[in-house]
């Protein structure tokens, strides 16, 4: 017998012999691909809510990095989490400045609520694999 161990195998996948085209099982990116960084971006943004920042300046960081690189529909909501981190940002600083004469904490309380309404709007959109309509708006 001389059959070892270490001797390979011939391909015994159904279809295949050795005069096939090597299949490649490398998923390729198309929309829906495309659509998982924003998604995970806004992710990041909405839990920058409750991580007091921190995971918003991940999606900030992610955000100006993929800007360049990604596709007409996806470089809106870049834009849009961009504007929305650093509009959040200002806001929040008045409040805290403000905080002591009462106002500030309406403040904050409105630029919480106000990016988390931008960050559930955007992903809404982004899920949809759509542009942000208006992503250089103050509002929403």
């Amino acid at each position: 017998m001389t059959d070892t161990p270490n001797d390979p195998k011939p391909d015994t996948t159904p279809g295949m012999d050795a005069t096939s085209p090597a299949v490649s099982h490398t998923p390729t990116m198309g929309v829906d691909g495309d659509k998982t960084l924003p998604i995970v971006t806004y992710a990041l943004l909405l839990g920058g809510a409750v991580s007091v920042g921190a995971l918003a300046i991940v999606a900030l960081i992610l955000a100006y990095v993929s800007r360049d690189q990604a596709p007409e529909w996806a470089k809106s909501h870049y834009t849009f989490i961009i504007r929305t981190f650093w509009i959040g940002l200002g806001a929040s600083v008045i409040g805290m400045l403000t905080a002591i004469l009462g106002i500030g904490l309406l403040i904050l309380g409105a630029a919480f609520i106000w990016v988390l309404v931008r960050g559930i709007l955007g992903l809404i959109y982004a899920t949809k694999g759509e542009p942000y309509p208006r992503p250089q708006n103050w509002l929403a």
